[in-house]
């Protein structure tokens, strides 16, 4: 890890025994880096491009969680529902019954109210 960035490590917002990997950008030269944790230490980690769940970092859009979170949790996701999240439209009860028929707007409606994220009708 570069120098200019090795107090990210003692940085007490974050956990490093819990890091995935950390990347950053060269603007001079126009690239990613990556570096993912050992238990020795840090190692180079060059095709974490290739991973779904960098891009979705670097480029977040509908498409990209989708398949990420389809490779993650093993589950086929509804596109259309995703997208409707991804554009902050307002929830609606079919949306989340797409998304997950065991919940209802009242099951979500706490953690909708707690980031902001509307709900077509909270009655």
């Amino acid at each position: 890890m570069p120098e200019r960035y090795a107090s990210v490590l003692d940085e007490p917002a974050f956990s490093p025994d819990a890091l995935s990997f950390f990347g950053w950008y060269e603007l001079d030269k126009r690239q990613w880096n990556w570096i993912a944790p050992e238990s020795t230490g840090f190692y180079a980690f060059p095709d974490l491009l290739n991973t779904s769940l960098s891009r979705l970092l670097i480029s977040p859009s509908a498409d990209l969680y989708n398949t990420w979170a389809e490779e993650y949790y093993d589950l086929d996701f509804d596109l259309k529902s995703v997208t409707h999240i991804f554009r902050f439209l307002p929830l609606a009860k079919n949306t989340i019954d797409i998304l997950n028929p065991d919940l209802g707007l009242s099951d979500i409606e706490g953690d909708a109210d707690e980031i902001g994220y509307p709900i077509v009708d909270k009655s």
